[in-house]
């Protein structure tokens, strides 16, 4: 198996976040990232990017870090909100950057696709000369495969507002019997072998659920525009996946800002779980009788 496509455009994504960052630098006039100044719970305000040049620089870091970090866990990913108010050759550098990262993701998936299932990508690359030299030329001691292929979120079009957004979401994967099995048995724990004692009592039709919480919130931003349409003006929106801070196209007037603040989804109402985990060590819970 070659990594040496993956290299050329490790080594070419590097080399285009340095210009990206030396954009930002030089074009950046505004800037809101929390803790800039003392702001009320519901709105925030741009403050001058040259007065506050230690925040751009954090911004910055955010946005091109590809590094995991000390303390940073397994398939976690660092995150932090903002909003950058840059000029053109931020927002075409910017977009150069989403599409090698669009093309490393699909090279890990290709990796991905004829490694072991207990091989992960991060380990095999780990392991690898030729990726561990072009990440040492750039300081980068390990990397983290999910911030190299997640997208730098870029508005190129002045919007009029903008609306963060966080959320905690808790996911629900259904799986069979034998899937939990499987689960179980790459487990070495006294609590897996109680729990495939228990699995050996249902059938194997038997459906359950596994709850996973969130560990990190998901950050969003509803971007809000005016476009005139048949003589009338009217508001338009699209939301972006916001982990890091947005580079944003400067217009006739500063984005309102929406802090929003942080959302917790509505629990579905049609999907009943038992409350306590049937099988602990993976946090698989049966289904009611009325909703198996």
């Amino acid at each position: 198996m070659t990594t040496f496509a993956l290299v050329d455009i490790l080594n070419n994504l590097i080399s285009q976040q340095n210009n990206l960052a030396a954009a930002i630098k030089d074009e950046t006039h505004s800037i809101w990232m929390p803790g800039i100044a003392d702001e009320d719970d519901k709105y925030g305000e741009f403050y001058c990017a040259r007065k506050h040049h230690l925040f751009v620089d954090q911004a910055i870091q955010s946005i091109n870090s590809i590094e995991f970090m000390d303390g940073q866990e397994g398939r976690s990913t660092q995150k932090s909100k903002g909003i950058l108010l840059v000029g053109p050759s931020s927002l075409e550098l910017a977009q150069h950057v989403n599409q090698l990262k669009q093309e490393a993701g699909g090279q890990i998936a290709a990796i991905r696709s004829v490694l072991p299932k207990k091989t992960s990508v991060a380990d095999y690359l780990s392991t690898r000369e030729e990726i561990q030299v072009a990440l040492n030329r750039a300081g980068i001691a390990r990397l983290c495969v999910n911030q190299l292929k997640r997208s730098i979120p870029v508005v190129v079009k002045a919007p009029y507002r903008i609306a963060l957004l966080e959320r905690r979401t808790k996911s629900i994967r259904r799986v069979s019997v034998e899937q939990a099995s499987n689960m179980l048995n790459r487990l070495t724990s006294q609590q897996s072998d109680i729990d495939l004692e228990a699995l050996g009592q249902l059938s194997a039709s038997t459906p359950l659920a596994i709850i996973q919480q969130p560990q990190t919130p998901t950050f969003k931003a509803n971007i809000f525009y005016r476009d005139v349409v048949e003589g009338e003006v009217q508001t338009v929106n699209q939301q972006i996946h916001a982990p890091v801070p947005i580079l944003c196209a400067t217009g006739h007037e500063m984005p309102r800002i929406h802090k929003g603040g942080s959302r917790a989804k509505a629990e579905r109402s049609d999907i009943r779980l038992e409350s306590s985990p049937y099988l602990k060590s993976i946090r698989a819970h049966l289904y009611l009788p009325t909703h198996a």
